[in-house]
């Protein structure tokens, strides 16, 4: 899972299991789709990508 801040500038990966059912992916019970974390403990973003991770948070939670 990729979690990225609203303005697209810094992210954080981290990996879950996942079952492949009929319907696709199901996580596994602990799966969180929102996390909280200290800016220090986010990779940077690329600059040149910073205006695509932006719009992806902005499609995906229909925020403005």
């Amino acid at each position: 899972m990729l979690y990225v801040t609203r303005d697209g500038q810094q992210a954080a990966v981290r990996e879950w299991d996942a079952t492949r059912q009929d319907e696709g992916w199901t996580p596994e019970s602990a799966f969180a789709s929102v996390i909280a974390k200290s800016p220090n403990a986010c990779d940077d973003v690329d600059v040149d990508h910073h205006e695509y991770y932006r719009s992806l948070v902005e499609e995906r939670y229909d925020v403005e």
